[in-house]
């Protein structure tokens, strides 16, 4: 996770927007964490229990912790709105991108297909950054995914959604991809023959 550089530039604005979203704490009240209490949670996140509400428990250090939208928002002192959401929208992507590719870039670019990371303001090229560090993890910060792109506008909409549901869907999701075979044959290897 990052931390929103204070002195930065473009920080000001980036920093009204994440206010202006009501998410400033996602990246100024992130507490320290242990990289190997991570990976442990990651690797028994498929063995969790659903419970109730969306939320799972997951064996960690031997014991079992809840994971929840309710306990992600409380984290980062966010509101909790109940699930499905009344009168707040989810991250979906529209059925046309060209709004949001005209909005993020400042009319530079009128289409999906012409925005480039390049095209994107300042403020928003950090906001970018901050989302693929902190939000929605990615290495590649030049590719602009339709789902990541509808996040910043609707941050820089103040467009409200459910953060803890953002997040407890992108950690459910990790295990959902196709590399599931591959990441239990890597934590349990075979016997030699």
């Amino acid at each position: 996770m990052r931390f929103l550089p204070l002195d930065g530039n473009n920080t000001a604005s980036t920093q009204q927007l994440l206010f202006n979203g009501g998410l400033l704490p996602t990246v100024t009240e992130i507490d320290s964490y242990v990289h190997e209490v991570v990976m442990e949670f990651y690797a028994n996140l498929p063995d969790g229990e659903e419970g109730d509400n969306l939320a799972y428990s997951v064996f960690v250090r031997r014991n079992m912790y809840e994971f929840s939208l309710a306990i992600i928002n409380q984290m980062f002192q966010l509101p909790n709105p109940s699930y499905p959401l009344d009168g707040m929208s989810e991250i979906q992507v529209p059925e046309s991108m060209d709004e949001v590719a005209i909005a993020l870039s400042n009319g530079k670019a009128n289409s999906w297909k012409m925005l480039t990371s390049r095209l994107l303001s300042p403020e928003l090229a950090l906001l970018n950054k901050i989302c693929c560090h902190n939000w929605s993890p990615t290495v590649n910060r030049s590719v602009l995914k339709p789902e990541r792109m509808t996040l910043l506008y609707m941050v820089a909409k103040a467009l409200p959604f459910n953060f803890g549901k953002l997040i407890f869907d992108e950690n459910l999701g990790v295990f959902e991809c196709s590399c599931e075979p591959l990441l239990y044959s890597l934590s349990c290897p075979s016997e030699p023959d």
